[in-house]
């Protein structure tokens, strides 16, 4: 009968080992007072060392997690043992080669008679394909999005230049025409001023303008000058 129940005992640790291993997680035993790690076998390969190479000690695991990420996971890690919340985070680790990976870790304390913490215990999941995911996902949410308010502009633009074509067949003076163009400009295209320019005779003045100084608006060009991008009115 002992026989059997060591036989099944070990066929049941052959089934939780594969289950760990097809979902890519590992489990974790921290001894408080000694300060010593125990991974499964599968978690030094979550994180990228050779079989056997883990040292075993806190620090160490420490070493492995992304810098940018360690003040936050230490944190929880100090919380947890602090108040008994629970350490669950998702955060990077760099495997020797450099290699960067995203996991997931939880973990409970158990506490002795006297309330002190003296194990935790938890698993490592690695998160990396789903992570990868994610990122995409906000990549293409951030350039649809982009891309929408891209469209709307457009779709303004053209309403105002629509609007602005109206304005423009039903003016019936210059002087008009010329601050309708002003105007339909000023919202069409961001700019820090506007002008429309006129050509009387032999120079090019300017019929209206939004924003210039009066000196500038008093400048007369000689039309018989052939490197301006306009000739004609």
């Amino acid at each position: 009968e002992r026989t059997r129940r060591i036989d099944e005992a070990d066929r049941q640790r052959e089934r939780v080992l594969f289950a760990l291993d097809a979902a890519a997680m590992g489990t974790w035993d921290w001894d408080i007072p000694t300060d010593t790690v125990r991974w499964s076998d599968n978690l030094e390969r979550i994180h990228g060392l050779p079989p056997g190479t883990f040292t075993g000690n806190f620090r160490s695991y420490e070493q492995e997690i992304h810098p940018e990420d360690r003040a936050r996971v230490l944190g929880s890690l100090r919380q947890a043992l602090a108040v008994d919340t629970p350490h669950d985070e998702d955060y990077r680790i760099v495997a020797p080669d450099g290699t960067v990976r995203w996991v997931m870790g939880k973990g409970r304390v158990e506490r002795d008679a006297a309330g002190v913490p003296v194990r935790m215990t938890g698993v490592c999941m690695d998160i990396t394909p789903r992570k990868t995911i994610q990122a995409e996902n906000s990549r293409l949410l951030k350039e649809s999005t982009r891309l929408l308010a891209q469209e709307e502009a457009l779709r303004d633009k053209l309403t105002q230049l629509t609007d602005g074509s109206r304005a423009l067949l039903t003016t019936l003076d210059a002087d008009s025409v010329v601050s309708e163009v002003l105007a339909l400009a000023a919202r069409v295209i961001p700019a820090d001023a506007y002008a429309v320019w006129r050509r009387e005779g032999d120079v090019w003045k300017v019929a209206g303008s939004i924003g210039l100084s009066a000196r500038y608006v008093s400048i007369a060009l000689p039309a018989d000058q052939g490197h301006y991008k306009f000739d004609a009115p």
